[in-house]
């Protein structure tokens, strides 16, 4: 998917913008706090339906104003589409494509987006949600089923916690614990086997990109699922073997689970482990090392997209030029062929190697963003 122009109308400190944007690097220009975050933000509503940094639309308001819309001419194969995300307290959030709103519900958006800003250290140094949260949100981009399958597992959770906070005062609710489980188990069942599947494909390509960004030691990436039988489990295994282990996990912690109020085991408590060399990168890895696999991290989104959907991703670098080196600024600008389109923001052009992207490829289209205002400077070719 290609974004050719977009539209904001009091949007965070966008009370009106209007511009055509390049189908190769688009590089915003400007101070901290006019706009550039905000415009990448945008973006990526349009690929996927949904902000990266806020739960709440209600934020992304602009002062004093009632609702927000951000609308775009994309193009997606062949065909030009309209699609635009509005939001109003009355209505709440409507996505449209040409015309007819789309449901919320599973709605994965137009398009899908790989977006590298410095936060995303924590995936690596942080804790365990920041992992699953970054998984789920890629999976979510490639497999509808997924979105459903992980939305459900979420909702039967929600319910089955709730059973078992009564369950010590209600004989009823103990028996309704049985259907839960069972629920329980076939959603969960489901994310666990993607999610390996997609773990060990993202290792593959970090750990052929590590070296090459000069990255010392053997990186891998592990999936540690908090159900430890599944990784006995091979990747032909049936949902319905990996339904009834989980669902024999449950009814061992049930009495604990019934004691505590809270479901013990599941996708849930999953986490990703990133080692060098066996060992944690969260814990032994210096920052430059941690930086490094970030960069893995994101190539391997990049190809991961472009395997599942056999289109490229839009690339959004919000604030990282200045985060790495020249080494890897010219790796990663490398990857920015005429097919996949970027934004990168930066306060000034000496953060951008603009001449080993000259040496690679032309397209390209420099803004500058003061204060909700967003122009284009010059165009190169």
């Amino acid at each position: 998917m290609l974004v050719r122009r977009i539209f904001l109308s009091n949007f965070r400190n966008y009370h009106r913008l209007d511009i055509h944007v390049g189908p190769g690097l688009n590089i915003l220009l400007g101070d901290n706090a006019q706009g550039k975050t905000n415009l990448i933000e945008a973006i990526h509503i349009v690929a996927t339906g949904r902000s990266h940094r806020s739960a709440r639309d209600s934020e992304l308001v602009s002062w004093g104003r009632q609702g927000y819309l951000v609308k775009a001419k994309v193009t997606r194969g062949e065909a030009d589409s309209i699609v635009e995300v509005e939001y109003s307290p009355v209505r709440g959030k409507e996505i449209r494509v040409n015309g007819p709103a789309r449901p919320l519900a599973g709605s994965g958006g137009m398009g899908a987006v790989v977006v590298f800003s410095p936060d995303d250290l924590q995936i690596v140094k942080g804790g365990p949600s920041l992992r699953r949260r970054f998984l789920d949100l890629l999976i979510a981009q490639v497999s509808q089923g997924y979105r459903y399958d992980l939305g459900r597992y979420v909702r039967v959770l929600s319910q089955r916690n709730a059973v078992l906070r009564s369950s010590r005062f209600s004989r009823s609710a103990l028996a309704d614990l049985d259907i839960w489980d069972e629920q329980l188990a076939e959603a969960g069942a489901r994310v666990v086997k993607r999610r390996r599947s997609v773990i060990e494909k993202l290792a593959e390509v970090a750990a052929a990109v590590h070296p090459r960004i000069g990255g010392t030691g053997k990186l891998d990436i592990r999936y540690l699922p908090s159900l430890s039988f599944v990784e006995s489990f091979s990747d032909g295994a049936r949902l319905d073997s990996l339904k009834d282990e989980f669902a024999r996990n449950l009814k061992k912690v049930r009495s604990e689970e019934i004691e505590r109020g809270v479901s013990l085991v599941g996708p849930h408590r999953d986490d990703v482990a990133f080692l060098i060399e066996g060992m944690d990168a969260r814990t032994y890895a210096s920052q430059g090392q941690q930086r490094s696999i970030v960069l893995c991290l994101k190539f391997s989104e990049l190809e991961f997209i472009r395997s599942e959907t056999g289109d490229a991703p839009i690339l959004l670098l919000d604030d990282v030029m200045s985060e790495i080196d020249r080494s890897h600024q010219e790796l990663l600008l490398s990857y920015i062929s005429q097919d996949l389109q970027a934004f990168l923001t930066a306060t000034h052009l000496g953060q951008v190697d603009l001449g080993h992207l000259d040496s690679n490829r032309g397209s390209r289209i420099i803004f500058t963003v003061e204060n909700g205002t967003c122009k284009p400077m010059s165009a190169g070719a």
